[in-house]
C-alpha cells in the first residue's frame, strides 16, 4: 500500500496524502458490484493499515486510535486484536511489556 511506502522513507507528508487519497477511494467504492474476494478490504481493515502507518512512524497515540477504530470493526478477528496490541506495546515501557508475557 503507498501510504505504508512512505511511513517506512519516514515522510510523513506524503503518507498523509496517501491515507486521505485511500480512505477517499474506499468511500467512493460501489461495494455491491466488487468481487467477493475482496470484501475484507473495508473500514476496519484500512484503520488497521493507517495504524500500521503510524506506528512506523513513531506515533503511538495515532497507531492505538486507528488499531482500537480497526478492532470494533472486526469484532473476533484475531489479526485486528493482535494490531491493537501491537499499536498498544509501543506505548509502555520494555518492562512493563516484557513482564506481561
Amino acid at each position: 500500500m503507498e501510504p505504508r511506502g512512505h511511513a517506512c522513507a519516514g515522510d510523513e507528508a506524503a503518507c498523509a496524502k496517501a491515507l486521505d487519497k485511500a480512505e477517499r477511494a474506499l468511500d467512493k467504492a460501489d461495494r455491491g458490484a466488487a468481487p467477493e474476494w475482496i470484501g475484507y478490504f473495508n473500514e476496519a481493515y484500512l484503520s488497521a493499515k493507517f495504524g500500521h502507518c503510524f506506528k512506523v512512524l513513531r506515533q503511538p497515540e495515532q497507531a492505538e486510535r486507528f488499531a482500537l477504530r480497526s478492532r470494533r470493526g472486526c469484532r473476533g478477528n484475531a489479526t485486528r486484536t493482535s494490531a491493537a496490541e501491537r499499536a498498544h506495546a509501543t506505548r509502555q515501557p520494555r518492562g512493563v511489556h516484557a513482564a506481561r508475557r
